[in-house]
């Protein structure tokens, strides 16, 4: 959202790997240890990329609008963003820590659950982008950008665990 409203920035990646860095995180910017999280130039907190995404598209000008006047288009755009967090980001997280296990302990009951729900997501998003350059038509905005990360998450896992490994872009 920073990048498609033209807002300078700067970022921090913290070391989750380092007990001690996360501990020092979650104490001082977010209790649940999650990224994204922004500090606004005003001080305020935002968490989650959904938020981060609005927050930014309501508080700065210029670039392109994320959202529309429509109500209609914008509860759809939130229906893709909430599928991608919670049927695209979610499993392929559980699968992508299930694969980190030895072969063979995996739980292979949740992971064919994970896959029915990334498959059945992917299966929706593609019959929504039929004919159409981005999720709402024609115009990139607030569906297309929240499901970059869900969509990169089914990627990172091999398109759940048919094949294990990285992909990159």
């Amino acid at each position: 959202g920073l990048f498609e409203k033209g807002v300078s920035f700067e970022m921090e990646t913290p070391n989750f790997k380092d007990p001690d860095a996360r501990a020092a995180y979650v104490r001082a910017i977010n209790p649940f240890g999650k990224v994204p999280h922004m500090i606004a130039a005003d001080g305020s907190h935002v968490w989650e990329s959904s938020m981060i995404i609005e927050y930014v598209d309501h508080h700065c000008s210029g670039g392109t609008s994320l959202f529309t006047d429509n109500f209609g288009d914008t509860l759809k755009a939130r229906t893709f963003d909430r599928m991608s967090d919670l049927y695209l980001i979610e499993p392929s997280s559980a699968i992508y820590h299930e694969m980190q296990k030895a072969e063979g302990t995996w739980d292979t009951g949740r992971m064919d659950r994970w896959n029915w729900l990334i498959n059945s997501a992917m299966s929706t998003f593609n019959k929504n982008l039929e004919n159409k350059t981005w999720f709402m038509g024609e115009t990139f905005g607030f569906a297309d950008l929240s499901s970059a990360a869900g969509t990169y998450a089914f990627v990172r896992t091999g398109q759940g665990c048919c094949v294990a490994g990285e992909v990159s872009f």
